[in-house]
């Protein structure tokens, strides 16, 4: 009988792209304590096989928004590793309807200083330190400059 490590070895050799049960597996074995804001769309992604799928009338990739969105606190190595594995299924399927899903801003450094993207357009807000992000991105399809 396999071993979890050797379970989860399984899963991370699955190649890109994974399905989103099995990232789900994985963060679930990473994050011992998920934000209780996240725990909902990582129960979701616990049941999708991909980001074209739909829960509801949710589409897959509006789940993968809300998830990354409430996963900042999730910190680390293999966060970083799928994080980027998910915003690149992201980009690849057009990523989000700007009607319905709002984009959100990705943390690119922690730390007095820290600066900010925007996951729609890319910009990088510098001073989040200073105030609240800009609501640019509520439905931005253009890139802005923000300070």
């Amino acid at each position: 009988m396999a071993t979890s490590e050797q379970t989860l070895q399984k899963i991370k050799d699955i190649p890109y792209p994974r399905p989103l049960y099995a990232i789900a597996i994985e963060i679930k074995a990473d994050w011992k304590n998920p934000s209780i804001h996240a725990v909902p769309y990582l129960d979701v992604l616990a049941v999708l096989p991909s980001i074209d799928s739909q829960y509801g009338l949710d589409s897959g990739s509006t789940i993968v928004v809300y998830f990354l969105s409430n996963a900042l606190t999730w910190r680390g190595e293999t966060a970083r590793r799928i994080k980027k594995e998910l915003n690149k299924m992201l980009k690849e399927v057009g990523e989000i309807d700007r009607v319905s899903t709002p984009a959100y801003w990705i943390p690119k450094d922690y730390g007095f200083g820290a600066r900010m993207e925007c996951s729609s357009c890319g910009i990088i807000w510098t001073e989040p330190m200073r105030e609240t992000p800009p609501l640019h991105y509520n439905l931005c399809s253009t890139k802005k400059e923000v300070n």
